[in-house]
């Protein structure tokens, strides 16, 4: 199944998730928010065919 991860097609297997994805596209989930149809979502949610993901570079410092 296809997805579209910042810009990029990515292909998954099905019942893939969102850590899944981040994974496959060499993201650590630690260093970043995923954003789905405009809201933030969970890295444990399954993705679907055609899902377009967004990640957002969490930032921090002292």
């Amino acid at each position: 199944m296809r997805i579209v991860l910042d810009g990029k097609a990515v292909e998954v297997g099905s019942g893939n998730t969102v850590a899944d994805a981040l994974r496959k596209a060499g993201i650590n989930q630690e260093t970043v928010l995923v954003k789905r149809r405009g809201e933030l979502c969970a890295d444990t949610e399954t993705l679907s065919e055609n899902d377009v993901l967004e990640t957002i570079r969490v930032i921090s410092g002292g």
